[in-house]
């Protein structure tokens, strides 16, 4: 599991970019 792919989930939901 990379660290990207929880990263693209909380996107929508956390705008930290």
């Amino acid at each position: 599991m990379k660290k990207d792919q929880i990263s693209l989930l909380i996107w929508p939901v956390s705008p930290h970019m």
